[in-house]
């Protein structure tokens, strides 16, 4: 839904440290400056971080006061309503596009999944595990960012993992305590593995306690369980109706005037949107559409089939066993959705895939350093593996120079 955009002042004029001493920015700049629209973009997040009710993942703002709980006999997830903004420049004018997504978590910790099984001398249990929890995102319960799990480590627990800490030793037990004022239960219990780079392009391992984190998102348990699925679909299946009056909640998430009671003195959502001088407001936008008639199919004996009885044998099965997965460092989340609907669409066709082997490029890469990369894994040992998938984002750039 898009919702009209307008700005009283007719400039603004910003400083980034260390990189540019000062940028004036007219209503003009918008329509061909990418910095300046990703500057406008900035204004309606710091608006939107303003609103206390709200919590942010990635691009996805939700409401966290709108929180409900989706339960059957077996699972239980939360449920929390948001949305998703993006800037749309028109020749009629400047919009704000409204989508609605939501925000899923379970409410059983890892911990609680881990302690169905037997699994700690069960080298058969293991796998499963880690099997179903590969590439999973997981939400932590002190802060509000979110991981995705690479290993599930069966060998390490909190009591004899150790890190350096301010020139001692510590384990795991005491970050806890000192950096979130938690205490862990289990001393013994295993650890997720989050694999990161520094600053310096170094690899760096994160070690996370199950019991303070919650995976995000529905797994096969959910969207195998029709009971609860019928249930989500009340909240997720919205007609038209409830659906426009759902994203117009958009619009006092703006207004809204409420100061976060943990920061008093930092503006509301409505002294923000004062001081930028926006506006935003609800518009109709007509546009002409086609109806286009089923297309008629024909069998050899020229009888009439619908487009719904078709089925495609597979003639020939390929499976996805020993493959690699390059993509870029800021679509991990592109590669990860990418990679469990190949898992999830296979299953009809009887195909097997498992998860490839991981290459993550840093986002400022050049053509030539994704061919070196590509090179290392495809010319001295280029009978390790079936195929390669390529995952550039919006890097048109590079897509052209791969081309020539």
């Amino acid at each position: 839904m898009l919702f009209l955009f307008k700005r009283r002042k007719s400039e603004y004029t910003i400083e980034i440290n260390n990189f540019i001493t000062k940028r004036t920015i007219n209503q003009n700049d918008i329509q061909k400056d990418p910095l300046s629209k990703q500057f406008i973009e900035m204004i309606i997040k710091d608006i939107l971080q303003s609103n206390p009710n709200l919590n942010f993942y990635k691009d996805i703002f939700y409401m966290i006061n709108h929180k409900r709980i989706i339960e059957t006999k077996n699972i239980s997830f939360s449920f929390y309503p948001g949305f998703k903004t993006s800037f749309v420049e028109t020749d009629s004018g400047n919009y704000l596009n409204i989508i609605l997504k939501n925000k899923i978590i379970q409410n059983e910790t890892i911990y609680d999944y881990l302690n169905q099984y037997k699994y700690k001398d069960n080298k058969d249990i293991q796998r499963i595990i880690k099997e179903d929890l590969k590439g999973r995102s997981f939400k932590v319960c002190y802060a509000k960012r979110n991981y995705k799990i690479d290993d599930i480590l069966f060998d390490k627990t909190p009591k004899n993992t150790t890190y350096n800490y301010e020139g001692r030793t510590i384990n795991l037990i005491e970050l806890y305590r000192i950096s979130h004022g938690l205490k862990i239960k289990d001393e013994n219990q295993s650890l997720i593995l989050v694999r990161r780079t520094d600053s310096q392009g170094e690899p760096i391992n994160l070690y996370f306690a199950p019991e303070f984190c919650f995976l995000s998102g529905l797994g096969d348990d959910a969207t195998n369980d029709r009971y609860f699925m019928k249930e989500l679909s009340k909240y997720t299946k919205l007609e038209p109706t409830n659906r426009v009056n759902k994203t117009n909640e958009f619009l006092y998430l703006l207004s809204d005037r409420e100061r976060d009671p943990r920061y008093p003195d930092r503006l509301s959502s409505k002294e923000k949107c004062d001081l930028y001088g926006i506006e935003v407001e609800p518009v109709s936008c007509l546009f002409d559409a086609y109806y286009m008639k089923e297309v008629k199919l024909c069998s050899g004996n020229n009888k009439s089939i619908r487009s719904n009885e078709i089925t495609f044998p597979v003639l020939e099965k390929k499976e996805m066993t020993n493959w690699i997965f390059f993509y870029e460092q800021n679509n991990f989340n592109d590669a990860e959705n990418l990679y469990n609907n190949l898992n999830k669409a296979s299953k009809a066709f009887g195909l097997k895939i498992i998860e490839p082997k991981w290459i993550e490029m840093r986002s400022n890469s050049s053509a030539k350093d994704w061919i070196c990369i590509a090179d290392e894994y495809f010319g001295k040992n280029k009978n390790d593996y079936d195929f390669a998938v390529f995952l550039l984002g919006r890097n048109y750039k590079i897509y052209a120079e791969l081309n020539s």
